[in-house]
């Protein structure tokens, strides 16, 4: 097992570049939650003990990413564009969600910052405890990391059907990216359709 610090140059994942059976798990802290990232989407479905080719989400980096990989419904673009820490379910099954780097923190941020911190867990020593008046980095330090692979398959560092358990997510992990490792509320799910949208979690 690796361990990488979230304040180092993350020009150091330069050196992981074998992305087939043995792509490494990361262990990271999302936009969201913490969670298991991968370029193999297989392992993460082996991990989760779940059928492999189950479609797993593709966190991106940025717009341009998104761009290669999928075609939006024109009527879903702009949403798509707007969104904050939302996922997307195309027509097609396939998901994703672009990790948006902030350009600046609202009184909203504040709020929510708050709240999750009354919430973290530092188990067996690993991430750090933000004061309760701080602001997160994990958004922006996901953004960083994602921006090194262009986007990678996603999913929460949890067993399916269990509750989040550090413990059991650090042993699962190849390289845990050192930042805030703590449960928070999941991303949004809209279901995009040709015409319009469905939202399958708020």
């Amino acid at each position: 097992m690796e361990i990488l610090d979230s304040s180092l140059d993350f020009a150091l994942l330069d050196c992981v570049d074998d992305f087939d059976d043995c792509a490494p798990v990361f262990l990271a802290q999302s936009d969201t939650t913490a969670g298991f990232l991968c370029a193999n989407p297989k392992k993460l479905n082996r991990l989760k003990k779940r059928d492999e080719n189950q479609k797993i989400l593709l966190a991106l980096s940025d717009f341009i990413e998104l761009k290669k990989r999928f075609r939006i419904p024109p009527f879903a673009k702009k949403m798509v564009r707007n969104a904050r820490k939302t996922s997307f379910v195309l027509p097609n099954g396939r998901s994703f969600r672009v990790v948006k780097k902030p350009q600046h923190i609202s009184m909203e941020r504040k709020r929510e910052s708050r709240e999750s911190n009354k919430k973290k867990s530092n188990v067996l020593g690993l991430g750090s405890i933000v004061a309760g008046g701080d602001i997160p980095k994990s958004s922006s330090l996901h953004s960083d990391f994602l921006a090194h692979f262009g986007g990678l398959y996603s999913t929460s560092a949890n067993e399916s059907g269990k509750p989040f358990s550090l413990e059991w997510a650090v042993q699962n992990a190849d390289i845990i990216v050192i930042d805030s490792l703590y449960e928070a509320k999941p991303s949004k799910i809209y279901k995009l359709g040709r015409t319009k949208a469905k939202i399958l979690r708020h």
